[in-house]
């Protein structure tokens, strides 16, 4: 599953299809609501639509885990400055 929170930066993701992807073995029938999790943007999962029931059961998870992968996340990308950040630096 750590590989869905590289798909995290796109935003505009709204279908999703991992049909007999080794990682859905893992989890069985509950890798939708995991998918969910990291990606809460997703309308379709495998061509079937996202149900309300794994919405709201997502976002419960979601709630549980708190800010832990939005802290990865800024780790990961955080170091770099910013453009606005670079103009602010100049002296002239």
């Amino acid at each position: 599953m750590l590989e869905l929170r590289k798909l995290k930066f796109l935003p505009m993701l709204e279908t999703l299809v991992v049909l007999e992807n080794p990682f859905t073995l893992d989890v069985e029938e509950e890798y939708r609501v995991e998918i969910l999790v990291h990606l809460p943007n997703l309308k379709r999962i495998d061509k079937g639509p996202v149900q309300r029931d794994e919405t709201e059961e997502a976002k419960v998870r979601r709630e549980e885990l708190g800010s832990e992968d939005e802290n990865e996340g800024e780790e990961e990308v955080g170091e770099e400055a910013s453009p606005e950040e670079e103009g602010d630096n100049d002296d002239d």
